[in-house]
């Protein structure tokens, strides 16, 4: 896998839209690892090679650490990232 391919299953796909649509910087590891940060949180998940999610790590601060679940990963993600922008009015529903 070279630096710029990662795994494209929807697992791997929805952590990496979500922690951009919330702020996050991501960046993939060759280890398919997917490692993501936000001012002083950092949040690692790994995936096989299909893109399943086989388990996460987050750091934030005051040393705190934990291994969540996908879901928990993802709540994470949306309570410690920047708000969603609201839609603008040309936006077509």
């Amino acid at each position: 896998m070279s630096a710029t391919e990662h795994p494209t299953g929807p697992d791997s796909h929805y952590l990496t839209a979500t922690a951009q649509a919330y702020g996050w910087s991501v960046r993939w590891r060759a280890d398919n690892t997917l490692v993501m940060a936000h001012g002083a949180r950092n949040a690692e998940a790994s995936f096989t090679p299909e893109g399943g999610f086989l388990c996460a790590r987050i750091s934030a601060p005051g040393g705190k650490e934990a291994d969540p679940s996908f879901r928990a990963l993802l709540g994470h993600l949306e309570h410690h990232g920047r708000g969603l922008d609201a839609p603008s009015a040309d936006t077509p529903d």
